[in-house]
């Protein structure tokens, strides 16, 4: 091929003789069709080259430039390549090109350098559909047994388009390698690896609980403490840690609820008789349920029932208010205090302020009295002297 000799000569012509090397008129045809690629089945990331033909269909030689350029991805295949063709012969032209994997649609266009050139003939596009190789061993991914190359076969392979991931334990979508609870267990692998027990196993000691979720990981025999003792459920005496002993008890397994008042409840309780007031039961829980009952009484006859509801007392004298609270699994418990029913002065808290308050004033009034009384008398002595 003397293309590169011709077009040294020409440039040099051009270069000295600017007017006489492009004087000549004719037309440079890009032969539709022509574009091939060697090999004829890209691979992606395997340089591949691409050929087009130029026909020169003029009695003079004639001179231009080819560019390429990947419509799919909008951007240039290599640069502009320079040809030159004798009149009437046709010249091959070509560019070197690392192809992605797809369907791409590749542009062919000849810039001429001379006038006169038809424009019609100077272009054309062309499709190939180059095939995937993800891991760039040469083998298309349609063929390929190990896409990503990381050594395990697509068919056992969790992760086959990922060559960083292979395996996915717990099947949560993250691979084992990225996964910092590989088994799904709830324990990181981290603390797994601190306490003892398998990260590669989500039930250590194969007793059907999650060893997450299991109070002690490496007994079989023991996965539950309900009263949080130390002594698992099977072998704990008192399950629920309520001081009755399991064969005693009617709710073994259940922790009893507490029943309790809001803080800023007074007692002993001294109420004015009559008079309607409230205590509040709304802080209390069941450590492991929830309350679903809360009633009262008075001195074991008058019922109220609710969170907060306006309780009285009818008659003077000492009472006793027992608060009931049962829970989800129907275990119920009791808390009693004593209210003191008055008619008298003292018979709210703020009757008991506002006598305080009184005691306090008169207090004050004394003692200041009696350190003014003091004073005077001192007084009266420093005179006399």
């Amino acid at each position: 091929m003397r293309k590169g000799v011709i077009l040294a000569i020409c440039l040099a012509l051009g270069a000295m003789f600017p007017m006489v090397a492009f004087a000549a008129n004719g037309d440079l045809e890009l032969l539709a069709g022509s574009a091939r690629f060697v090999p004829a089945n890209p691979t992606q990331g395997k340089s591949t080259r691409i050929y087009a033909t130029i026909k020169n269909n003029s009695k003079d030689d004639l001179y231009g430039t080819v560019k390429f350029f990947n419509k799919t991805r909008d951007t240039n295949i290599g640069g502009d390549q320079p040809v030159s063709v004798i009149a009437g012969k046709t010249d091959d032209v070509f560019v070197d090109w690392d192809p992605y994997a797809g369907k791409q649609t590749i542009e062919v266009t000849i810039v001429p350098w001379q006038k006169g050139d038809n424009t019609a003939n100077n272009s054309y596009t062309i499709s190939i559909n180059v095939l995937g190789d993800l891991d760039g061993d040469g083998i298309p991914d349609s063929s390929d047994t190990d896409i990503d190359g990381d050594g395990v076969p697509n068919t056992e392979d969790a992760f086959p388009l990922d060559s960083k991931e292979w395996k996915d334990t717990d099947g949560d979508g993250i691979g084992d390698n990225a996964d910092t609870d590989i088994d799904g267990d709830g324990l990181t692998n981290d603390q797994e690896k601190a306490i003892g027990t398998d990260p590669l196993n989500p039930d250590t000691d194969h007793d059907g609980v999650s060893d997450g979720k299991d109070a002690f990981p490496l007994d079989p025999k023991e996965w539950k403490d309900t009263n949080h003792n130390g002594i698992g459920d099977n072998s704990d005496p008192d399950i629920d840690g309520d001081g009755i002993p399991n064969a005693q008890d009617p709710f073994p397994s259940n922790i009893t609820p507490i029943a309790t008042l809001d803080n800023n409840q007074i007692t002993p309780l001294i109420v004015s008789i009559g008079k309607p007031f409230k205590l509040n039961a709304g802080p209390s829980y069941d450590p492991d349920g929830k309350v679903t009952e809360i009633s009262w009484s008075i001195d074991g006859k008058k019922k109220y029932e609710g969170v907060s509801p306006l309780i009285t007392i009818d008659e003077p004298g000492n009472h006793t208010i027992e608060l009931d609270v049962k829970d989800n699994s129907g275990e119920t418990t009791k808390k009693t205090w004593s209210a003191f029913g008055s008619a008298s002065v003292f018979s709210s808290q703020g009757g008991i302020a506002t006598v305080l308050i009184a005691l306090a004033l008169l207090a004050v009034l004394y003692y200041s009295t009696k350190a003014f009384r003091k004073d005077s008398s001192k007084g009266e002595q420093s005179q006399k002297h």
